[in-house]
């Protein structure tokens, strides 16, 4: 594992349980192509940023992109969400397979898929936590 692999084994009950996934964290440049897409969508809804946008640190940032997203329709979400789900996310099907691209019967389970965009988007947002502490 590098470092820019994040391992998830699912631990909650149910059919996904001790199934692992990975998570390729995007490089810098793609991680920022990504989050300026986010930030276009979001201001092509009307969203005003705060002047003060670099003062408000993590936390002040998530609270308005949450604000924010709350606006965006879910056809300009989609693609965004596909994007970093198809290039990052990865499976381990078994302890001695190689990882695998995702095909439609791996995950059985919502809360799992759930639980995985987060940690996508953790994994891609963690440095600014990092940088903000």
């Amino acid at each position: 594992m590098t470092e820019e692999e994040k391992i998830i084994t699912i631990e909650a009950k149910g059919r996904d349980k001790g199934k692992v996934f990975i998570i390729n964290v995007m490089d810098a440049y793609n991680t920022e192509m990504w989050a300026l897409k986010v930030i276009f969508e979001l201001m092509n809804t009307g969203v005003e940023l705060p002047e003060n946008l670099q003062e408000l640190g993590f936390a002040g940032l998530f609270s308005v992109g949450a604000k924010a997203f709350r606006k965006l329709k879910f056809a300009d979400a989609k693609p965004l969400l596909d994007e970093i789900w198809d290039n990052c996310l990865w499976i381990k099907p078994s302890e001695s397979a190689p990882k695998r691209r995702l095909v439609s019967n791996d995950i059985l389970e919502v809360k799992t898929r759930l639980q995985l965009r987060l940690d996508l988007l953790r994994a891609h947002t963690d440095f600014y936590v990092t940088a903000d502490q």
